[in-house]
């Protein structure tokens, strides 16, 4: 064997070595980018029907809440179609082009402040998924929170978190993070509160109230 490919043999084997290094370092940073990435996703809106549920509340509070959130319309405008039950239930139908910031916002901007006359005692986020039940999920406002973050549960059993302030689409708008909620399930939590979404739902397209907005 040539000397000098022998004198040479550690030299490339040291540079193997640190090229192995560095393609080790690369992929553990790509690892860390991927796990950060994946503890996100997006919700695209036109893949569900969206509803807020409210309990013991009023119309005029309702109205009262609506005309004072600022909605991101079109120049068309939208409307907002509602039904209220002689429970003091108020189950809405959000128009079909809401966005997803203003939607969960929406939800708990109905909560209003603890000072405001007939504020709900619940409001809950109601998402189903037009193609997988199993990407239907509910979400309420984080009690433990400042009042920033809504929590929830998809039917599949994942639980994540919405940080209000920054739900944007471009930002990834839902985050994979577990939370308290005990109960998987739509229809499950809102049995639990003594409802049954499937009647609100069909009760709703029979005959409902609606608000214009522009």
């Amino acid at each position: 064997m040539n000397i000098d490919i022998l004198m040479n043999f550690p030299i490339v084997i040291i540079v193997m070595l640190c090229i192995i290094i560095v393609l080790k370092r690369r992929g553990l940073n790509n690892s860390k980018n991927r796990t950060s990435d994946d503890s996100h996703k997006c919700i695209n809106m036109s893949d569900y029907n969206n509803y807020i549920f409210m309990s013991n509340s009023t119309e005029d509070y309702l109205i009262k809440q609506i005309n004072s959130f600022d909605f991101e319309l079109n120049d068309e405008g939208a409307r907002l179609e509602y039904k209220i039950n002689d429970k003091g239930y108020i189950f809405i139908k959000c128009f079909e082009d809401i966005t997803f910031y203003d939607y969960q916002n929406f939800a708990t901007w109905l909560l209003g402040l603890e000072s405001y006359d007939d504020k709900p005692d619940l409001t809950v986020a109601i998402s189903l998924h037009k193609f997988d039940d199993r990407l239907s999920y509910y979400g309420i406002l984080d009690n433990d929170s400042d009042g920033d973050k809504v929590i929830g549960v998809f039917n599949n059993g994942d639980r994540f978190s919405i940080y209000l302030p920054d739900c944007f689409h471009d930002n990834k708008n839902i985050k994979n993070e577990y939370n308290d909620l005990l109960i998987v399930g739509v229809k499950e939590y809102m049995n639990s509160l003594g409802v049954d979404i499937d009647y609100l739902i069909k009760d709703l397209e029979s005959y409902s109230k609606y608000i214009n907005i522009n």
